[in-house]
């Protein structure tokens, strides 16, 4: 099976998911509602691997939703993931970079 990696930003009342594959290739993108119900049909059929999400003020909930499910939840610090696109020249900040991360 393809390895692939996922990453969510956290809204208050959504949440834009991006899946992307090996070859840095987007095989998923959704904007989905803050709820388990719709958390769990965007990574249908995503086998059980890392997903990143933004440390934000409210990512408490999606992490202990995510964690019930059986996925490895790593936190970006927006702030240093913003100093590193700074420092690498990559003007366009979109959820795909944090799953470089």
């Amino acid at each position: 099976m393809e390895k692939l990696s996922c990453g969510i930003d956290i809204h208050k009342e959504k949440l834009a998911g991006c899946i992307m594959n090996t070859n840095g290739e987007v095989t998923r993108e959704h904007i989905f509602p803050f709820s388990r119900r719709a958390i769990e049909q965007f990574l249908c059929g995503i086998p059980n691997s890392g997903i990143a999400i933004e440390a934000c003020g409210i990512w408490r909930g999606v992490y202990k939703i995510l964690t019930e499910l059986g996925f490895e939840v790593k936190l970006a610090d927006p702030k240093k993931l913003m100093i590193l696109l700074v420092e690498r020249r990559l003007i366009k900040l979109t959820l795909g970079y944090l799953l470089i991360f």
